[in-house]
């Protein structure tokens, strides 16, 4: 497999990582096994060069570098948040240009790769703006689009399969794969009914570089090993659980996923209690972050501060409340600290049987006892516990 794609460094504050891998990178990384001899083909800054190649041989990776002055990287304060690119604008690079049999391709931030392949992946890796896949004279045998819904969007002004099916036509692609986050992933190839194909929970998260291991494993599947649009897209989706759970590279094999893991296909979120002080100012910083975050995965969110509010009698604030935990489908409740208020909520809830998820990234669990029941789970991280709590409300 040749892979074309970008190479950066990835810095999180929280877990703290300082890795170089970008989408090119830890797509090359985690199919080094599954496909021996494969290439990756990518820009690098003089700086990250030497690294990036012993880094890509560690898992089998023959690495092809133009390299060029900037170190790019991309800082992140946890993996759901927003990434910081610095700098904030790289210098425009001549494109690169790969053939092969199987290419996997991905959109890159400073330069572009125009490739001339048989079975070809291409991935835009671009939410504000779509670059057409033969915008720059790439030309595939057989191609296959695989992109998230925002990705879809900017390209179709469409939603889902309409999406789906305004790009099967216009990119003259063979296969699309529009990918939902905890809805999975929707595959619509030529010729065949649209299939939806489940994402499995994992024990915990960590969002960053799943959509590269997704295409890595879907580029594999259907480009060099020949599987059918849907298997290929399930192989995919398993492998991305396992990475998630793990952060482990290479993928070791192409292995069946466990049913009883599978999420209802493209089913949104429901509607999630967000239980948490906010007496200051970190306090309304997390409420407001987390609200976000649980916005962004698809689900309607019940906030006392934001949907109750302050400065009303203590009685009719006590009933809005009751009043949003009982038309909730979840709750995340940060309860570090102890807070009374969130402690009598996450125990209201789980005595009304709602699923919930107790966010403790500070206080040990020996500290938590009366937690420790039934449709309570306590986890350690924010990205972990946005995540479960989108996964409860699909239920």
């Amino acid at each position: 497999m040749i892979v074309a794609g970008g190479a950066y460094r990835e810095i999180c504050q929280v877990p703290r990582v300082d890795q170089i891998f970008g989408s090119g990178g830890r797509a090359a990384a985690a199919i080094g096994h599954l496909s021996p001899g494969t290439e990756l083909h990518t820009y690098a800054g003089r700086s990250l060069a030497r690294d990036l190649v012993a880094s890509m041989a560690a898992f089998g990776v023959e690495t092809r570098i133009t390299e060029i002055e900037e170190e790019i990287a991309f800082s992140y304060f946890h993996p759901l948040s927003s990434s910081v690119l610095s700098p904030p604008r790289p210098a425009l690079q001549w494109s690169l240009h790969v053939a092969g049999t199987h290419v996997l391709r991905f959109g890159m931030i400073e330069g572009d790769a125009v490739v001339r392949g048989g079975s070809v992946v291409y991935d835009p890796q671009g939410a504000d703006t779509y670059v057409g896949f033969r915008r720059n004279g790439s030309v595939a045998d057989r191609l296959a689009l695989v992109l998230n819904e925002a990705e879809a969007e900017a390209a179709t002004g469409l939603h889902g399969l309409g999406a789906a099916q305004e790009l099967l036509v216009s990119e003259g692609a063979e296969v699309v794969v529009v990918k939902g986050g905890a809805k999975g992933a929707l595959v619509l190839a030529t010729g065949a009914e649209p299939a939806f194909v489940p994402a499995y929970r994992s024990d915990t998260v960590f969002k960053i570089g799943s959509g590269d291991v997704f295409s890595a494993v879907f580029a594999h599947a259907w480009a060099e090993r020949g599987l059918a649009p849907v298997e290929a897209a399930t192989f995919a989706s398993a492998g991305t659980s396992n990475y998630v759970a793990s952060q482990s590279l290479p993928v070791a094999s192409l292995e069946p996923p466990n049913p009883v893991l599978a999420l209802p296909v493209w089913k949104r979120p429901g509607r999630i209690y967000l239980a948490g002080p906010f007496f200051d100012v970190p306090q309304l910083w997390f409420i407001e972050e987390l609200r976000e975050l649980l916005l962004e995965g698809g689900a309607r969110v019940f906030s006392p501060y934001h949907d109750v509010g302050m400065g009303h009698a203590p009685d009719a604030t006590a009933r809005a409340d009751l009043d949003g935990l009982r038309s909730a489908d979840a709750v995340l409740a940060i309860v570090d600290g102890g807070d009374p208020g969130t402690v009598f909520e996450v125990g209201y809830a789980a005595a009304l049987g709602r699923p919930v998820i107790a966010l403790a990234s500070r206080t040990p669990h020996e500290d938590l006892t009366m937690l420790h029941v039934p449709g309570v789970e306590i986890v350690g991280d924010v990205t972990t516990a946005v995540y479960k709590a989108l996964w409860a409300s699909m239920k």
